[in-house]
């Protein structure tokens, strides 16, 4: 699936339920916004690890 940042909560919940997509790989999406967001020079405390292992647990129930 290309582009899942672009998607609504509603259209990325069906896509996990019909499994188009993982959690994992929506998680990557965002972290991967997040990091090229990261020029504007905002402060974000990021925990991107974490984050992939709560969307690992959420694949695996």
């Amino acid at each position: 699936m290309s582009d899942l940042n672009k998607l609504t909560i509603a259209e990325a919940r069906d896509a996990l339920e019909k499994g188009r997509v993982s959690s994992v790989e929506l998680t990557a999406a965002c972290i991967q916004a997040v990091d090229d967001a990261d020029a504007l020079g905002a402060f974000v405390h990021k925990t991107p690890e974490i984050a992939l292992i709560q969307a690992e647990a959420a694949d695996k129930r």
